[in-house]
């Protein structure tokens, strides 16, 4: 799936239950982003629960796409949440993108036949 786009309820909280189902990352993954990624800060309650917003959900979809499926580290990742607008600066970058990704899975299937 490219650049998941997702309906988010009309509410103002979620639960981390409800963000781990509508995006697809596991609790425990949006509790380590949350750890690795300082804009994502969900509120918590007296009890430590979580209360996500829809801008908190839009980040973590941002996240997800950057890390799944631009293949980004977590390091570059952050760099693109750092810059202004959040978006990739040019078009062309997405295709720089999957130019690397291609080439990442010709190398992996060479090393695969090497390993042989």
């Amino acid at each position: 799936m490219r650049n998941m786009e997702i309906n988010i309820p009309d509410k103002l909280f979620f639960s981390i239950g409800e963000v781990s189902r509508l995006t697809k990352v596991e609790p425990y993954v949006l509790r380590d982003w949350e750890v690795e990624f300082k804009r994502l800060k969900p509120k918590k309650d007296s009890d430590g629960k979580r209360s996500y917003t829809k801008k908190d959900i839009e980040l973590i979809v941002r996240l997800k796409n950057l890390l799944r499926e631009d293949l980004y580290t977590r390091e570059g990742a952050k760099k693109q949440l750092e810059e202004k607008g959040n978006n990739l600066k040019k078009p062309q970058d997405h295709e720089l993108v999957n130019i690397i990704r291609d080439i990442k899975k010709e190398l992996t299937d060479i090393r695969a036949v090497l390993n042989r």
